[in-house]
């Protein structure tokens, strides 16, 4: 009973005193010490630790990105050309005339065609692949022939795959049946 009585008396001159609730403990000399000490920011052994485990993350990191993004170049080209197909094919059955598409596989461009009633040529687009993709016309799959495909008034097609591909080696293939069917695939 006498401990808890003087105890809180000793606690008041103590705070009264040294503003510290800790000051007589024979450590806090040495931490106060240290504490003023101590400039505030990071030791040369932090920002090394920091940089690295920064450098790792990126170093892991940066490849994958790397291939993502020609992934999604190829996939966003391989969609763009599928959406064209589509139009050339809608375009030739309402307005009842034989669209051709013209692809030149050694400056990767591509050119969507029509005859008028003029019998003249009239080109509805040309397209250029982004510099990294290309017609790949040396590819087994490929089989266009003469590097052209035509969709007539009823909705038929010239059949036959184009293949696309990127400097990473990933491809992908557009396939026109007879009956105007487009579909993509994947290739390993």
């Amino acid at each position: 009973m006498y401990m808890l009585e003087s105890f809180p008396l000793y606690i008041g001159k103590h705070l009264s005193k040294n503003h510290h609730p800790f000051a007589l403990c024979p450590s806090y000399a040495i931490n106060r010490h240290y504490l003023a000490r101590t400039d505030w920011g990071f030791s040369l052994l932090e920002a090394l630790v920091v940089i690295f485990i920064l450098a790792t993350t990126t170093a892991a990191v940066v490849p994958n990105l790397i291939s993502w993004r020609a992934s999604m170049r190829l996939q966003g080209t391989i969609n763009e050309l599928l959406g064209d197909l589509q139009s050339a094919k809608a375009l030739a059955t309402k307005h009842n005339t034989t669209i051709t598409v013209q692809f030149e596989p050694a400056e990767s461009w591509y050119l969507i065609t029509y005859i008028n009633s003029d019998n003249q040529v009239v080109a509805l687009k040309q397209e250029t692949l982004p510099p990294e993709l290309r017609i790949d016309s040396s590819h087994p799959d490929y089989s266009l022939t003469n590097h052209r495909m035509a969709f007539t008034s009823r909705g038929g097609a010239t059949p036959g795959t184009l293949v696309v591909s990127n400097l990473a080696k990933k491809s992908r293939k557009i396939v026109i049946s007879s009956i105007g069917k487009i579909r993509t695939e994947s290739l390993k």
